[in-house]
């Protein structure tokens, strides 16, 4: 595959649309693999994806919508197989951060990555979440263990693309990071090994996890409080009709996001603290839906 060539979306173009998260990194002319924005300032992709980057060459090419932008690699973990980039220039506000979401057994998956326009996209279920995953890197982590519709036998050049969920809502919600693909165990020592269509993702709160960046829970607590002083309980007690369930939790999450846009308007929250912490009031309202 070429340099020149962009990432295909699932909509069949070559190039990210203006929706579209998903990027392809290069380094000095030569093509990494896949990553994607979790928020306008920061990209999660696989570690391995940059094993060719010397140890002090932190500089990466991000091609997304057919601009080319300069990256930094923030931080990486091999241990536990991913990587944070992080914007040089200023934030890409064109870009539109996914909604995220958690996966369910027996969920369908897709990838709207795809490495080439001669190479497919990757469809499947479900088959365990939350599981517990030695990756390569030696780390137990908690995974998401997929099942493709098409085994391709050989998977490479799809790790750091995203995991998304697939509902009958408007929009797929992002739940993981591809990494890995399962080897078949036919009980032979002389017999080389081959692919499975079995693959592992790191869910996208364990990806989340390992970066200081997006050590902002201790944030959550201060914004129940609402931008007039008053709190979520107060404001949910001066209702004469008790609402339902689901009416609560919206509201709730309502006013949180509120606070969140007026903390960042005074400054406090900078533009990828605000995006993740938007997410996860997102997650939250879904997994309280769903329970």
């Amino acid at each position: 595959m070429s340099a020149t060539q962009t990432p295909v979306n699932s909509e069949g173009n070559t190039g990210p649309h203006d929706q579209c998260y998903v990027v392809q990194l290069f380094s000095e002319g030569n093509l990494l693999g896949a990553g994607f924005f979790v928020t306008p300032r920061f990209l999660l992709t696989a570690a391995h994806v940059l094993h060719h980057l010397p140890p002090d060459h932190r500089t990466v090419e991000i091609v997304h919508d057919g601009r080319r932008l300069q990256g930094r690699v923030a931080q990486r973990t091999s241990r536990f197989d991913v990587a944070l980039i992080e914007l040089v220039s200023d934030v890409h506000r064109k870009v539109r951060t996914p909604e995220a979401g958690r996966c369910q057994p027996r969920d369908d998956w897709s990838s709207p990555y795809r490495p080439a326009p001669t190479e497919p996209e990757l469809t499947g279920s479900v088959e365990a979440v939350d599981i517990t995953y030695q990756c390569h890197g030696g780390e137990v982590m908690l995974a998401l263990e997929l099942v493709s519709r098409l085994d391709l036998g050989d998977f490479s050049g799809y790790s750091g693309a995203p995991v998304e969920r697939v509902t009958d809502a408007a929009h797929p919600t992002l739940a993981g990071l591809l990494l890995e693909q399962v080897w078949r165990r036919d009980g032979s020592l002389h017999r080389r090994p081959t692919a499975s269509n079995v693959l592992f993702a790191s869910t996208l709160a364990q990806a989340l996890s390992c970066f200081d960046h997006f050590d902002v829970c201790h944030l959550v607590s201060v914004l129940t409080q609402t931008v007039d002083g008053s709190s979520l309980d107060d404001r949910r007690s001066s209702d004469t009709a008790v609402p339902s369930q689901a009416t609560r939790v919206v509201k709730e999450a309502d006013l949180l996001l509120n606070a969140l846009d007026e903390w960042a308007a005074r400054g406090i929250l900078d533009d990828g603290q605000l995006a993740l912490l938007r997410l996860r009031v997102a997650s939250n309202v879904i997994d309280r839906g769903l329970a």
